[in-house]
């Protein structure tokens, strides 16, 4: 599918919404080294008039409130990203999770480059949503397990909300665990999920030059489906 809305890019100058993002479905290699038809995000160059340029696939506006959510999604990963890393040291970033109420909680989980230029994990909670005094509510950073480069890998995203200890948000790639942290995860106006990020082609405007994913056969549940986490996915 192709976006041909169009957008202003510069002063009023009109072009094309896909001189900037496009998303199309291509015929590609899959996990299981089979033909595949997966979802291409993809990002050309960051809008000269916006601070924040993304290409996002979501749901929001959600009329039931979702107390538990259970993701898995097949990504790749555009291949010039470790080059990218590497060029943004200690600069760099790449959304790849995020849940947000409409005023006071967000969750999201990131791909970061550290100053050595080496991709790592990480995921905070905070209510970076409204306009609020910045607050970070917790944090958790995986340089332990590698961030998949080139190759296909399956995500694994749960979230249980709760005002208690039992609140929960438990992240995997490829079966092992990046993070699992327990505590509230509600704001301060216990505001149900408004905003739900699946995937997102996001980062810092300079890394955006390409950037570009695969996304397939993407599931979302209401409870995970297995006993224990990380549940793994088919091929």
């Amino acid at each position: 599918m192709e976006l041909h809305e169009i957008a202003t890019a510069s002063g009023d100058t009109l072009e094309p919404i896909n001189n900037y993002i496009l998303n199309t479905i291509e015929t590609v290699t899959g996990p299981a080294e089979n033909a595949i038809q997966a979802l291409k995000m993809q990002i050309f160059k960051p809008s000269p008039l916006i601070c924040c340029t993304q290409d996002v696939l979501q749901t929001a506006g959600r009329s039931t409130p979702a107390t538990d959510v259970y993701e898995r999604v097949w990504l790749k990963l555009n291949p010039e990203f470790i080059d990218q890393v590497q060029a943004n040291k200690g600069s760099f970033w790449r959304m790849v999770w995020e849940m947000k109420t409409k005023s006071d909680y967000r969750i999201a989980a990131y791909i970061y480059g550290d100053s050595s230029g080496q991709p790592y994990w990480y995921v905070h909670g905070d209510n970076n949503v409204a306009g609020l005094p910045y607050q970070e509510f917790w944090s958790a950073s995986n340089t332990t397990v590698p961030v998949p480069m080139n190759q296909w890998f399956l995500v694994e995203i749960y979230l249980h909300r709760s005002s208690g200890d039992d609140g929960r948000f438990y992240w995997a790639a490829n079966g092992q665990t990046l993070a699992d942290h327990y505590g509230p995860n509600y704001g301060i106006n216990n505001e149900p999920i408004n905003l739900l990020v699946c995937s997102n082609v996001y980062g810092n405007p300079e890394n955006l030059s390409p950037a570009y994913q695969w996304v397939y056969d993407l599931e979302i549940w209401d409870r995970p489906p297995c006993d224990t986490l990380p549940c793994g996915g088919r091929l």
